[in-house]
């Protein structure tokens, strides 16, 4: 029996789901356009690039070429000159494939949540650029109930995101060095960070792989205490009286009463000892807990 040759699919990680959606909402077909004509947008959500998956791009692209043609807009500031709407990392990795054409649909519509949906799907956006994106689309009027929609995620997590963007540059190091890849433990560890600093600090003066696990040991550890705040000391305790007993992103934790109806945010204090700030349509009520 002969022995069929193994396939090469490499050029295969090229291939992005947009390309079928740009196939479909250009007339025509791509054109080749001139490296020297494009430049890149500065409101690209995106603000890292990985130089190894850049290389790695490149290289594809010098055997196989650019298999997804890029998106392009006219640049209103330059005239017959374009500016990218999607496939930046494609443009670059052209340039360093020592390329002078890249295959491109021209489509003048300008998307920001398209940009942002697309980096996502390719896991391409940190946390943190998405936190910006957050807070530049409600600098602009728009409610975190819409953008979550239109970025089909949950509120809960665009609450926790939106949190990144006042992150630290040690929270920031967690990410980048690879310690912490999941968003709501870099959430969390930026709440934690506020009521308990020291055992916080311990934790990131190290190398070791930071999970939800490890740190809802380091918050739970020892006796929780709840802040008097209307006698400004502290008082031994895990439960508060007169609580509403609710959830929020898988965590349960106590709803105190006294002063949040009619407001549309609450303190909610949580099992792991750590505490926040939320929007009261983003709990989920489990029940009373009284005196």
């Amino acid at each position: 029996m002969s022995r069929v040759a193994a396939l090469d699919l490499s050029g295969l990680a090229q291939f992005r789901p947009s390309a079928l959606l740009d196939a479909m909402a250009t007339a025509g077909s791509p054109q080749e356009v001139a490296l020297d004509l494009i430049a890149f947008d500065p409101a690209q959500p995106r603000r890292s690039l990985d130089e190894a998956s850049l290389a790695e791009l490149a290289a594809s692209i010098q055997v196989y070429g650019v298999l997804e043609p890029v998106s392009l807009r006219s640049d209103p500031a330059r005239a017959g000159r374009f500016v990218v709407n999607r496939g930046e990392r494609r443009v670059r990795a052209s340039h360093l494939a020592g390329k002078a054409t890249v295959p491109a649909w021209i489509d003048e519509r300008v998307d920001r949540y398209a940009q942002v949906v697309e980096n996502l799907q390719r896991e391409d956006l940190t946390p943190f650029d998405l936190a910006r994106f957050i807070a530049e689309r409600e600098s602009e009027g728009e409610a975190r109930s819409d953008i979550a929609a239109r970025l089909n995620k949950p509120a809960s997590f665009i609450t926790e995101v939106a949190a990144l963007v006042e992150a630290p540059e040690t929270i920031r190091a967690l990410y980048d060095s690879g310690r912490v890849r999941d968003t709501r433990v870099l959430y969390r560890i930026l709440r934690a960070q506020r009521q308990r600093p020291a055992a916080i600090a311990a934790l990131l003066d190290g190398d070791a792989p930071i999970t939800r696990e490890v740190l809802s040991k380091v918050c739970g550890a020892g006796k929780r205490m709840r802040i008097d705040e209307a006698k400004g000391r502290q008082v031994e305790g895990t439960k508060a009286a007169d609580a509403l007993l609710v959830e929020h992103a898988g965590r349960r934790g106590r709803l105190g009463w006294h002063g949040w109806p009619g407001r549309r945010t609450g303190e909610v204090r949580f099992d792991d000892g750590t505490q926040d700030v939320l929007e009261l349509t983003e709990l989920k009520v489990i029940a009373w807990t009284m005196r």
